[in-house]
């Protein structure tokens, strides 16, 4: 049985009420809800194959992605949907994107665009909202169209495909004691697939091809929470940090299980004008404090590092992530970085930790690192 809670903020009325069988295709009929909630199947939770692979929060195994893509097949099947296929460089992203790029999944099944892409802003705001387990809003300064914005958070999802799943097929009315929706106290209760509604775009604009998200994944207490805002924008769009339409050539060669093979791309990338060698160092200063060094000799046009932290020594088990820069470091190839949060691996015997930089071109991400406290 999943152990979840969501939440959500809604910036308008809801606008569908009754629950309809099945799903149409396009903006008519993408907000059609099921008649009741799509239970896993399998389930990654009695399988075994996430949690016991994850040993942790958080999962990043071959095993749980297949389990889940096969959940997914299942719920889409009864709407009447495509099988849902990943993008070949899955492995490589962050959860925040992973989460972004399965919700466009999602909105493409139905006929709908696709978010245009994560916005630093955004994320920054959806990152807050993870730590403090509510409902992410868009910073005043984002320049938001007439439709505003709708958010979700919720907590104890597994990996992004879990936590897509849990807004999309299983945000209904699951029975006392067993619906996970917060909102859906009933029923009929208006908060009933109120997550779905917002991701899918109802907020927003269901045709809404510049919009934006932010996302964010984090633990708290132990307990995984992912938080995550769509905002539609006015005039020009804002620049985005993880872009669709450089994600969308990945989905040629869909994602398999790695059987074996290294899970991280290569160590060496070409950022704007200059190549090497992503190195970087890392020393828990206290508990609850990671100081990072990073160097890619030659980089250019770097827009976000970002540091995972582990509580086992071979970077499996996945007990925080944090963007630690963002566009604000476009012109560096090296920095220093200090990491605060809430005893993320105050207990663990074994910790590691893995840095990504990413730039206009790609992504580089360092092998995995033990850490030594100072």
């Amino acid at each position: 049985m999943t152990h979840r809670w969501w939440a959500l903020a809604l910036s308008s009325a809801l606008a569908v009420g009754g629950l309809l069988v099945g799903a149409r295709v396009g903006a008519a009929g993408a907000l059609a809800h099921p008649a009741v909630n799509i239970v896993e199947t399998p389930n990654p939770w009695d399988s075994g194959a996430c949690r016991s692979a994850a040993r942790g929060p958080w999962s990043t195994s071959d095993r749980c992605t297949s389990v889940m893509l096969r959940a997914f097949d299942h719920a889409r099947a009864t709407e009447g949907l495509p099988a849902l296929s990943l993008p070949g460089n899955w492995d490589a992203l962050t959860a925040a994107e992973q989460f972004f790029v399965v919700v466009d999944l999602e909105r493409l099944a139905r006929g709908l665009p696709p978010y245009r892409g994560l916005n630093a802003q955004l994320d920054a705001a959806a990152q807050s909202a993870a730590l403090l387990e509510v409902d992410p809003l868009a910073p005043a300064a984002f320049p938001l169209g007439t439709h505003g914005t709708g958010s979700v958070w919720g907590s104890g999802s597994v990996d992004a495909l879990d936590a897509v799943y849990a807004f999309v097929y299983d945000d209904g009315w699951g029975g006392a004691g067993a619906t996970v929706n917060v909102d859906c106290t009933s029923a009929t209760a208006p908060g009933c697939w109120g997550h779905r509604d917002v991701l899918l775009g109802r907020d927003t604009g269901l045709s809404c091809s510049t919009c934006e998200m932010g996302a964010a994944v984090t633990v708290v207490g132990g307990v995984s929470s992912v938080a995550a805002i769509v905002a539609s924008t006015r005039g020009r769009p804002p620049a985005t940090v993880f872009t669709w339409s450089q994600e969308a050539r990945f989905l040629a060669t869909p994602w398999t299980p790695a059987r074996g093979a290294a899970r991280h791309p290569p160590t060496t990338l070409r950022l704007g004008g200059g190549s090497g060698r992503l190195a970087f160092t890392a020393q828990v200063a206290t508990p609850s404090r990671l100081i990072v060094r990073w160097s890619v000799p030659g980089a250019r046009n770097v827009s976000q590092v970002l540091v995972r932290i582990y509580r086992d020594a071979h970077c499996r088990a996945l007990a925080h992530s944090a963007v630690v820069a963002s566009s604000t470091a476009r012109v560096r190839s090296s920095g220093r970085v200090v990491v605060d949060g809430a005893h993320w691996f105050a207990h663990a015997t074994a910790r590691s930790a893995t840095l990504t930089v990413r730039g206009a071109s790609g992504a580089v991400t360092s092998a995995c690192r033990p850490l030594g406290r100072g």
